[in-house]
């Protein structure tokens, strides 16, 4: 009888802290969600369209070597680090 009711105690409790732990999970979800169709609504700049024609106009030397040097993952290691620096600095006490 005294083992029944320890394993009732023990389920419940199992019960009891899943419960307390999925409901921070999905209001962590939802929050993500909800951020992911915020940004996904951003429109597109018209710049960004400008700059696809602008690189057509790049002569082929110069694009092989720019491929050859990894050029562009250089210029998107930059642009995060600035993108990370300008977030650091936002912060309260650190930046």
């Amino acid at each position: 009888m005294l083992d029944t009711i320890r394993q009732w105690i023990v389920e419940f409790t199992d019960w009891l802290l899943e419960i307390l732990l999925w409901l921070p999970r999905e209001l962590f979800a939802l929050f993500m969600d909800a951020l992911a169709s915020l940004v996904e609504s951003i429109p597109v700049p018209d710049f960004v369209n400008q700059a696809a024609g602008a690189f057509g106009s790049i002569p082929s030397n110069v694009l092989f070597f720019a491929h050859y040097f990894a050029v562009s993952e250089g210029i998107a290691f930059v642009l995060a680090a600035y993108l990370i620096r300008f977030i650091i600095r936002r912060i309260p006490l650190i930046g």
